[in-house]
């Protein structure tokens, strides 16, 4: 059992850049965060967010819209977005804003760490313009996700 199985929380690692060439000399920081999400302290140009793991399992990277009153907005206006009316939110967003301090990571990872169904689904790699999860593959199986992971349905379709 993997700590975030235990403690049914999310982690993220991250890698502070040093002086070195490419960055070496930096340093590695792991933070604990609540179920359904991991702050991972300063946003900064010299952090990188390694991965983070979900503790349910959930198999896709998370990227939404809320309005001021705490609600999801499923298609926000260019206007509702440039204005502020809406804001950018989950590991993409997170991703994002590291991005926009000036880290020259374009990439991260999630870590499902708790089998649905009692199949784990591995490691996969997201961007902030990634359609989530394409695809998965475990054990023999290759399961197949469209855009969104419905948490109580589970995923949309199974493919042999």
């Amino acid at each position: 059992m993997n700590l975030a199985e235990k403690h049914k929380v999310e982690f993220a690692t991250t890698y502070t850049l040093g002086p070195g060439k490419n960055g070496g000399g930096g340093y590695y920081t792991l933070y604990s965060g609540g179920p359904d999400s991991v702050s991972f302290g300063e946003l900064a140009g010299n952090k990188i967010l390694i991965n983070h793991v979900h503790p349910g399992g959930t198999p896709v990277a998370s990227g939404y819209y809320m309005n001021g009153a705490g609600e999801r907005v499923f298609s926000p206006t260019a206007t509702d977005i440039s204005s502020g009316a809406v804001t950018w939110k989950g590991d993409q967003a997170a991703l994002q804003k590291l991005i926009d301090a000036g880290s020259p990571q374009r990439t991260s990872v999630i870590i499902p760490a708790e089998g649905r169904g009692g199949i784990y689904q591995p490691p996969f790699r997201f961007s902030t313009t990634s359609k989530n999860l394409d695809y998965s593959i475990s054990g023999d199986n290759v399961v197949f996700f469209k855009d969104i992971y419905n948490r109580s349905a589970g995923p949309k379709g199974y493919l042999p």
